[in-house]
């Protein structure tokens, strides 16, 4: 009924995959577990060596990396079962039940999407906490918010899809870096009537970036996003705004001196205020606004 679709990127996959393999032996699950690798180097590829004499998933190692979306297009292509459950490789689930919960009723929706939880102590890490914060502000979120939403608080990380609708309704490839490809895909099924479902059977996240290296991937997050609203394919999210004729125009101003500021904060800080990043996020875009006006 189910393929379990693992998309590999430099992190080690063998305690998502024993979790998963422990439910699906105890209780005898329909499930197929297929891992690919996206051109991760050698010590990834060392450290997930176990998948290849594992009878039980179909392993696949690409000879470069072809992106987010065009590897989970390609998974799905792979794939053999209706359902299709997209993890990330960098995520454990919740709960023992945590396969039954997606099994118990697949057919009530096109598109489900489980949520993401951050493990409730910071880590030890001061490079690593201000992601752990961003994810508590920012990406843990109940159920019951996120269907009042239902298109803008869905991500790619832990969702299940009809196989069919899928691969008819593949990911856009066009989106290079990083960021948005799940707020495009939710766009599109907003545009076709198509209902994201949001019940509470989260994954924790457990691969933090250092904080230079998560502000850099939601900038690149940002350029997507301008990407489609040049291409007027923009989803619904919290910056939309910015685009608006006379939006914003404040910004225009004696603010936009302060991005490298904001910036070099943003980088250091564990404790940088989240308004502070809200505020980082609106002066970028409008910054390609305004350049792109000139």
């Amino acid at each position: 009924m189910l393929s379990i679709c693992i998309p590999i990127y430099r992190y080690p996959v063998r305690p998502l995959i024993l979790a998963l393999q422990k439910e699906i032996q105890e209780n005898d699950l329909p499930c197929e577990l297929i891992c690919t690798d996206d051109g991760s180097g050698q010590d990834t590829l060392d450290q997930n060596d176990f998948l290849i004499n594992d009878p039980t998933i179909r392993y696949e190692q690409l000879p470069h990396n072809i992106g987010r979306s065009a590897i989970r297009n390609h998974l799905a292509q792979q794939s053999t079962m209706p359902y299709l459950l997209f993890l990330d490789v960098d995520v454990m689930p919740s709960y023992p039940d945590f396969l039954r919960r997606y099994l118990h009723d697949l057919t009530s929706s096109t598109v489900v999407y489980g949520g993401t939880v951050y493990a409730t102590s910071p880590p030890s890490d001061p490079q690593k906490r201000f992601h752990w914060r961003y994810g508590h502000a920012k990406e843990q979120i109940p159920s019951y918010k996120r269907n009042q939403d239902e298109y803008r608080t869905f991500k790619t990380n832990n969702f299940v899809v009809q196989r069919n609708y899928f691969l008819t309704n593949p990911l856009d490839e066009s989106l290079v870096g990083y960021g948005h490809e799940d707020s495009l895909f939710a766009y599109r099924c907003a545009r076709q009537g198509v209902r994201i479902r949001h019940f509470d059977n989260p994954i924790v996240h457990l691969g933090l970036e250092n904080q230079s290296v998560l502000i850099t991937k939601l900038e690149s997050s940002l350029d997507n996003l301008y990407r489609l609203h040049q291409q007027n394919e923009l989803p619904t999210t919290p910056l939309e705004a910015v685009f608006k004729p006379g939006a914003l125009r404040w910004l225009s101003g004696q603010l936009n001196g302060l991005l490298p500021v904001i910036r070099a904060k943003l980088n250091s800080d564990p404790n940088a205020p989240m308004i502070l990043l809200d505020l980082y996020k609106l002066i970028y875009l409008r910054d390609h606004e305004l350049h792109a006006g000139a």
